[in-house]
């Protein structure tokens, strides 16, 4: 028999993803090799509500979710310093407390990342 709320939650990140994702771009340094990927994204509020990325607004501290499943394949290092990059503004990773980063729901698809902006 299916089960219905695995079916839910893979539906509405699929929902999610279609209606209010963005793409954005995450680089990183390993050994002074520069490498860059592309990701979908959202962007979420401090209450953890989504926020459409049509918001013209520069956030000090944006938090974004990303799907596992492609940080995941495209082997992004969520690990401070992580540069993301939105349109032409610039955010690094961020720790919250102890960790780099969480899950936003029980079946663990989405990642959550908190950034800061990075000044010129």
């Amino acid at each position: 028999m299916t089960d219905f709320l695995d079916w839910g939650a893979s539906w509405l990140t699929e929902m999610t993803d279609e209606h209010v994702s963005f793409t954005v771009t995450c680089s990183w340094s390993v050994d002074g090799v520069e490498t860059s990927n592309t990701l979908r994204a959202n962007v979420v509020d401090e209450a953890g509500n989504l926020v459409k990325a049509a918001v013209n607004v520069r956030l000090e501290n944006t938090m974004f979710l990303f799907n596992r499943s492609e940080v995941e394949e495209k082997a992004i290092p969520l690990l401070p310093g992580l540069r993301i990059t939105w349109g032409s503004t610039l955010y690094e990773l961020v720790k919250m407390g102890s960790k780099t980063n969480t899950y936003n729901d029980t079946y663990r698809n989405k990642v959550l990342v908190a950034t800061k902006y990075v000044t010129d």
